[in-house]
């Protein structure tokens, strides 16, 4: 777990962890849920990206239909993977830090480009 914790936090400066609901997680800011480990009494390690469907990279050993995961049996196989979880999180803060950029996540984004600003509205009765 310690592999797969330093891999993922030393991928990008603004990548964090933090505990919520229990668990560990990893994040890249403020609404922004990477990764956390999960059935964790098992043996080995299980890390569930709760996003994982945006990311665009290859990764042989992300698995899951809707919710994608990196199943790791054991250190030797954690650091084989390590190169792989830091560009998934590396890319995950890229695509956090485009969203970001316009100030709204992608959801509201979406949905307020449907309707006029209300400053739009108002120019264009005068």
């Amino acid at each position: 777990m310690r592999i797969v914790r330093d891999a993922i936090l030393g991928a990008d400066k603004r990548m964090r962890e933090k505990v919520k609901y229990g668990n560990v997680m990893f994040d890249a800011g403020d609404n922004s849920d990477f990764a956390a480990f999960v059935d964790t009494k098992r043996r080995g390690v299980n890390l569930m990206l709760m996003r994982g469907r945006q990311l665009t990279g290859t990764y042989p050993h992300l698995v899951g239909a809707s919710v994608k995961r990196v199943l790791i049996a054991d250190g030797k196989e954690a650091r084989a993977r390590a190169a792989e979880l830091r560009a998934m999180a590396k890319e995950w803060c890229e695509i956090v830090g485009a969203s970001a950029g316009g100030g709204t996540s992608g959801r509201s984004a979406r949905r307020s480009s449907t309707r006029p600003s209300a400053g739009a509205s108002r120019s264009s009765s005068r």
